[in-house]
């Protein structure tokens, strides 16, 4: 299970419209190319940077929250997002930042590493792996002696 596509698939199911944040805010047609692969091109609202590094954001640099909160606010007030994902897997460890993002922003916030993980607590519970057909087992290779 990706945690980028977890993410975006929950997203999904909670909005209409999704931007990321991510520290710098570059990879936007990276992004956008993943999101059509997923089938959920139409919904990228923008890639919304921080401007801030991840240790600055770990170190609790001060102001470091109140950046993050601005950038989230204008994905949601220009950008009209209506649900934002942390588009950086160091970002999703930090300690309440989906929560205290979410409240300042006024929209959900998805946390990547808690989709992924949520997905295949669902997908193990469901019985259920990945099929055959999309991901066949290799063939064993057979050792050539030269």
């Amino acid at each position: 299970i990706g945690p980028g596509a977890a993410s975006l698939h929950v997203a999904a199911q909670l909005g209409t419209r999704i931007s990321l944040l991510t520290p710098a805010g570059r990879g936007y047609g990276r992004v956008a190319a993943r999101m059509r692969a997923l089938a959920l091109g139409a919904l990228l609202a923008s890639v919304r940077g921080i401007g801030l590094s991840v240790m600055d954001l770990a170190r609790q640099a001060p102001g470091a929250l109140d950046k993050a909160a601005e950038a989230a606010r204008a994905a949601v007030e220009e950008d009209r997002a209506d649900v934002l994902v942390l588009g950086c897997m160091s970002m999703a460890f930090l300690p309440g930042i989906c929560e205290d993002l979410s409240a300042r922003a006024g929209v959900p916030i998805v946390n990547p590493v808690v989709a992924a993980l949520k997905t295949a607590e669902m997908v193990a519970g469901m019985g259920l792996a990945q099929s055959k057909a999309a991901y066949p087992v290799p063939k064993p290779q057979q050792m050539v002696e030269a």
